[in-house]
């Protein structure tokens, strides 16, 4: 929880809390910026602890390294789809005339 105090002149400004009035209107954008970046969570890995830290994962999903998604991507055999597979042969065939 925080308290944002708004004041009509600059005189008043006390702290970072407080923000100045400008033209009859407060301008919420900036400080609700501020106040969102200031609570996101952040954590750091390191190449180390990556390698000894056990990813999150649940039922149906997992998190994954970027190095483990392209490997997977690389290893993934592009798949045809079985309506399509008959096409696949089309301009192998030589025409008969």
């Amino acid at each position: 929880m925080t308290t944002e105090t708004f004041v009509k002149s600059a005189s008043q400004i006390q702290d970072e809390s407080f923000h100045l009035i400008e033209k009859d209107t407060v301008d919420l954008v900036p400080v609700l910026e501020e106040l969102l970046l200031v609570e996101i969570p952040m954590q750091v890995f390191s190449e180390e602890a990556l390698d000894e830290a056990e990813l999150p994962k649940g039922e149906d999903w997992e998190v994954k390294t970027e190095d483990e998604l392209l490997e997977e991507q690389a290893s993934e055999a592009p798949k045809v789809d079985p309506r399509l597979a008959g096409l696949a042969d089309f301009f192998n065939d030589k025409k008969e005339n």
